[in-house]
Order: structure tokens, then C-alpha cells, then sequence
């Protein structure tokens, strides 16, 4: 009996040990001060003891890579895999042309495409997803194609049908401060708020507002943080101080930031927003183009909810214009070396489930070109998953190509690393407002004669 509890506890051991990664006495070592948007600049002291391949670094922003990327893009790391191609190799099993599975809120499942031959071209993908899902506030499918932690697709169908008060949010605005009051600019002259939209297939664009007998026509604006415009709404008549808001439809698949921005249109008017300035916390400003973030305005989002799934048609191009078909060549030939899958390449597909539902995949139909002629997938597989390990002593991973980023505020930061959840480390560092070089003058001088040089920062 003490035999067999003894087995059991190190078959226990064994498996709890089995894969993991460990952190040197001195984890990591990365500079502290920063300008907004600049590339985390360090490395990190790790050892791994079986850890699969497609484990994901992740950090405080949300950005990944995974753990084979990271140690690919070191050139000198030195490390064993369980496999020769150190990644997880997928095995098709159960083919069907329909395929049926129920996901519960918060869980998820991978389906395999799978195609043979040698492939010459990918020219088009379709399938349908139906979904019994109804209306909700948080995605109810978002779909991974090529497991490479981003979501490419999912449900986009925009609701009121369900009232989302609660992802509401004006960025750095607090109510508590003295406010003061802002005439409304007139186009190109705008006033803008970033703003962190929450996953959502549109939005209410708003801002209190003060016509002080104005009756000119306003707008809002969503513009990314290049200062392009992706969106515009045209306010309702605004007759009295209060909120004034409009709606655009604008998928957000991952909580993100943006700018939000009031203006008019055409003509010069007496119509206020109001807000105060904060050259340390503050981020909204005002102008043509984007400055400096020394205000906060009264400007907000809010997230729309997302309407019942019904039907959902993949083809082959998705949301924001990506090509699936580009999308599943690249990644056959970064897993298999070429597009030569005369020993079959399989294509994961995970779908995320934020509510409970049945799901039906159908219709499945890849055309595509090989060495003997146009061929046809029309089956969905499941998979088998063979995870590839990866064993290495410790070693010092530069953390500059992984191209972690910092905010775009200022101040006092912490900056997080995990690897699959697990903390690596947290430290503090500062992004501050540092000197930009706009130009040099001159630009060409004449050797041995002493040039004095201009220059815009």
C-alpha cells in the first residue's frame, strides 16, 4: 500500500514538474526611462525545463510572442526541442463536411483545415458558422485563424437591443477637477481624448456640451493614435448644456486605445465643451494634428452591444481586409518550410466563446491550385495536438526584438512580463517627454572647414 501511494505522489511530482521555467537570481535587467511608444530595451535570465513551444510571452499592454519566436529571434540562444521543427504538430482525425460543438462562456475549440498536395496557389476559402448565441454586451465568437494569438474574425453585428452603460469611459477625464469651458474648433482644429474602447462592434461618440445659442452642425470623430480617421458621426441639434452623443460602427476585436474628437464641420461658432489642463496626467489636446496630451476633455465612448450571431459567412477576405488566403499560405510556409503538402498541412482555427451556445461550421470550400491540377477541402477536422518541448539552461534573452512597447502617456509606469500567466517581473519605469530631432541644417559640408549646425527639436 505505501508502494502504490508512493508511486501516486511521484507520478504527482512528476507531472507538476514537468513543464516549467525558471527565473535567475537576477531576472532581468531593462533600461528605465522611455519616451511614449519606445521599444523596451533588455533581457531576461530564464531557464526552461519542457515548456511547449507555443507558450506566450505577454506583456502589461497586452502584446505576445511566443516562446519560440523569442527564442528564434535570439540568434545565439541555445536550446533543445522534442521535435526537429520545435512546434506543436496537429493531427486530423474525424473529417466532416459539418461539423457541430457546443462551447460554453469562456471556453474554446480548435478545428484543423487540412490540404494536400503541392500547393502553387490558394485563390479562395468559404464556410458558414452558424451560432445560437443571443445579444450580449461581450463577443460571444471570436475566431483565431492559424493560432497565432490574434483574432482576425468573430461576430461584428452591432445591437441596441441591450443597453452597455457599464463600458462607458472618457479616459483621463475625472469629474473632480475645476472645469473650465472650450470653444469648439472648426475642422481641421479639433478637440481629442484618448480613449481605451473596449471590445466592441461600434460605439456612441460623445461630449458635454454647452451651445451657448450656437446652432452650428457638430461631429465626432474615432481616429487612430497616426492621427487618421477611421470614423465620423454628425451629433444630434444640441439646444441645451447637457451629453450629446452618435453612433459609428467600428469593430474593436481587441480593447485598445484611440482618439475621440469634437469639431465643426464648417463654421466658426459660440458652442463649448468643457474640461482642464494636465501637463503630467492629461491626454487629450488640442489642434490640427496630433500634440501634445495637456488636457482632459469631457469627451467619451461607449461600447455598443453585440446583436445575436444567426449566420456568419467566412470568405476570403475578413474584417479590415485581410486576405485569409495570404494568411494560411504564409502560414504553411513558415510551419512546413513550403507550401509543399504532399504530407498534408493543417490549419488550427480556435474559436473563443464569450456565451454559452451551439455552433454549426458548413459549407466548407477551399479552392486551390497544386502540381496536378485544381483541388477542392470541403471537410473540417478536429485535432490532435503533439506539443513540441523546449529544454535550455539558463541564458540572457534580449528582449528588444520582441518589440514590447511602452505607453503612450506619461509618468510613472510599471512595466509586466509573463510567460503563459506566470510572472517573469515588474518594474517601474518612466515615460517622459523626450527631445525629437525634426532636422539638421546644413545637411552637406566640406571637409577640414569647422560648420556650425541647426537643429529642430
Amino acid at each position: 500500500m505505501r508502494m502504490i501511494k508512493f508511486f501516486i505522489i511521484c507520478m504527482f511530482l512528476i507531472s507538476f514538474v514537468s513543464a516549467s521555467f525558471q527565473v535567475g537570481n537576477l531576472s532581468h535587467s531593462i533600461d528605465t526611462y522611455y519616451g511614449p511608444q519606445k521599444i523596451i530595451n533588455g533581457w531576461i535570465n530564464i531557464s526552461l525545463n519542457n515548456e511547449p513551444s507555443d507558450s506566450l510571452f505577454r506583456d502589461s499592454s497586452g502584446k505576445i510572442i511566443s516562446l519560440i519566436n523569442l527564442l528564434k529571434i535570439n540568434e545565439e540562444a541555445d536550446y533543445k526541442c522534442t521535435n526537429l521543427a520545435c512546434e506543436v504538430e496537429y493531427l486530423p482525425k474525424n473529417g466532416q463536411e459539418v461539423k457541430s460543438f457546443y462551447l460554453s462562456s469562456g471556453s474554446n475549440q480548435m478545428i484543423g483545415l487540412n490540404l494536400q498536395g503541392n500547393i502553387l496557389n490558394i485563390n479562395s476559402i468559404n464556410f458558414t458558422i452558424d451560432s445560437d448565441a443571443g445579444p450580449s454586451c461581450t463577443n460571444q465568437l471570436k475566431i483565431d485563424f492559424t493560432k497565432d494569438g490574434l483574432i482576425e474574425s468573430g461576430n461584428s453585428r452591432v445591437s441596441d437591443a441591450q443597453a452597455c452603460n457599464y463600458l462607458k469611459t472618457r479616459g483621463c477625464f475625472s469629474g473632480n477637477k475645476t472645469l473650465s469651458e472650450f470653444t469648439i474648433g472648426t475642422y481641421p482644429n479639433k478637440h481629442c481624448q484618448r480613449i481605451k474602447l473596449t471590445e466592441s462592434p461600434g460605439f456612441k461618440l460623445g461630449a458635454w456640451i454647452n451651445p451657448s445659442g450656437d446652432t452650428r452642425n457638430l461631429s465626432m470623430g474615432l481616429y487612430n493614435l497616426y492621427g487618421e480617421k477611421l470614423k465620423d458621426c454628425k451629433l444630434p441639434l444640441v439646444n441645451q448644456i447637457g451629453e450629446y452623443s452618435c453612433d459609428v460602427e467600428y469593430l474593436v476585436t481587441e480593447s485598445q486605445e484611440y482618439f475621440v474628437c469634437i469639431y465643426s464641420e464648417k463654421d466658426q461658432g459660440t458652442s463649448k465643451i468643457r474640461g482642464y489642463q494636465d501637463a503630467e496626467n492629461g491626454c487629450g489636446f488640442y489642434g490640427s494634428d496630433i500634440g501634445l496630451e495637456i488636457a482632459s476633455f469631457e469627451i467619451f465612448a461607449q461600447g455598443k452591444s453585440f446583436d445575436s450571431i444567426g449566420k456568419i459567412n467566412i470568405t476570403s477576405y475578413l474584417e479590415g481586409q485581410i486576405s485569409l488566403n495570404s494568411l494560411m499560405s504564409d502560414y504553411i510556409i513558415q510551419r512546413y518550410g513550403s507550401l509543399d503538402c504532399s504530407n498534408n498541412c493543417i490549419i488550427p482555427i480556435v474559436f473563443y466563446s464569450g456565451a454559452n451556445q451551439n455552433i454549426n461550421l458548413s459549407n466548407l470550400k477551399i479552392n486551390y491550385d497544386t502540381t496536378l491540377g485544381p483541388t477542392i477541402s470541403n471537410k473540417f477536422y478536429d485535432l490532435d495536438r503533439v506539443s513540441s518541448n523546449i529544454t535550455a539552461d539558463f541564458q540572457q534573452l534580449q528582449l528588444n526584438p520582441a518589440k514590447f512597447l511602452t505607453p503612450n502617456n506619461y509618468g510613472e509606469k510599471n512595466f509586466t512580463l509573463t510567460l503563459n500567466n506566470k510572472s517573469i517581473f515588474t518594474q517601474k519605469i518612466f515615460v517622459e517627454r523626450i527631445p525629437i530631432l525634426q532636422s539638421i541644417k546644413p545637411t552637406k559640408t566640406v571637409t577640414g572647414y569647422p560648420t556650425d549646425f541647426k537643429m529642430s527639436i
